[in-house]
């Protein structure tokens, strides 16, 4: 530093005087210690060499995630665990909105929205269950061990009929006052009631075969009976027709003659012997009926067939029957 006296007009220089700088102490990770010139003074200060910076070797526990920040004091990032987005139950991450399952079977609980403020992660939010015990007519409320609600079982069998509900215990047997031709009983399969229906099939009745007078209702109250009539009638059945390998397309009609006729035994003065009289039930009147046949070839045939038109007793002979009992008595 020089400067020009004004008494003398001389020019007198001396060194600069550099100010006394504190001890400069560069402990932090990545500094290092830097003396530089500023003004013929030499001036010590921390650089900032990222390659220094030691490696990062941290461990995050359930539910966080390693991350760093930059602050203008420090020269090296800092690495901090951050929370997520989740819920963290018995080592287990859950998503929000998901089930997370309760050591209390009465409790349901799921991942909620809300960050705890102890964990700072989200916070499981649970509820207590409502258990619907208003079971339909027929069932019971019963509960099951290891779980919260129970079941609707079925105790009783309810029976819809004609618009109306009735209830019927297991093993009993219910039944229409308006129908005597069906039964409902109830039946336990399988832990559950079963309704079965149990249905009556009456047997073809036909009026014409009855004797008048004779008609009436079974011991059920559901089938129609009477005493038939045991005359020779001609008795119709339905049937296929077969001849030859060909078969009828329909049933067809086909008639017999069935009943009883009169068979006597009488002692005869003249003949000082028994008189057989003997009647069977056959054919009287009958018919030709034609009908198609349809063959294994796809061809067609026309079949007729005999079609009884009415029956009746007609007398038959005895004495060979009578002769053949008299050999047989002989032989005795």
């Amino acid at each position: 530093m020089c400067e020009c006296e004004s008494e003398t007009l001389t020019v007198r220089c001396q060194p600069v005087t550099c100010p006394v700088s504190p001890p400069v102490t560069c402990d932090k990770p990545g500094q290092v210690l830097v003396n530089t010139t500023v003004d013929c003074c030499e001036i010590s200060d921390c650089s900032c060499d990222v390659n220094l910076c030691p490696i990062p070797t941290i461990q995050c526990p359930l539910g966080f995630i390693p991350s760093f920040s930059v602050s203008p004091d420090n020269c090296c990032p800092e690495f901090i665990c951050s929370p997520m987005k989740v819920c963290v139950h018995n080592t287990t991450v859950y998503q929000p909105g998901s089930a997370i399952p309760s050591d209390d079977p009465c409790t349901i609980c799921q991942c909620g929205w809300n960050v705890d403020p102890e964990t700072n992660l989200l916070a499981p939010e649970c509820v207590i269950a409502d258990c619907n015990d208003n079971c339909p007519e027929g069932h019971e409320y019963q509960r099951i061990p290891g779980q919260c609600c129970g079941e609707c079982v079925s105790t009783d069998c309810v029976v819809m009929h004609d618009n109306n509900t009735v209830t019927v215990s297991v093993d009993q047997i219910w039944q229409p006052s308006n129908d005597k031709c069906v039964q409902y009983k109830c039946e336990r399969v399988n832990g559950n009631s079963v309704t079965v229906e149990i249905k009556t099939t009456c047997p073809a009745f036909n009026p014409e075969n009855c004797i008048p007078g004779t008609e009436t209702i079974d011991a059920d109250g559901c089938c129609q009976t009477c005493t038939l009539d045991t005359k020779c009638n001609v008795q119709k059945n339905s049937t296929y027709l077969v001849s030859n390998g060909c078969i009828s397309s329909t049933p067809v009609e086909i008639t017999s003659c069935s009943g009883l006729c009169e068979t006597s035994s009488i002692y005869s003065a003249e003949a000082n012997a028994l008189v057989h009289s003997c009647t069977c039930c056959q054919e009287m009147t009958t018919t030709k009926k034609e009908v198609t046949l349809t063959c294994p070839d796809g061809s067609n045939i026309n079949h007729s067939y005999i079609y009884i038109e009415s029956c009746g007793c007609k007398a038959s002979d005895c004495s060979s029957q009578s002769t053949s009992l008299r050999r047989r008595r002989r032989r005795v």
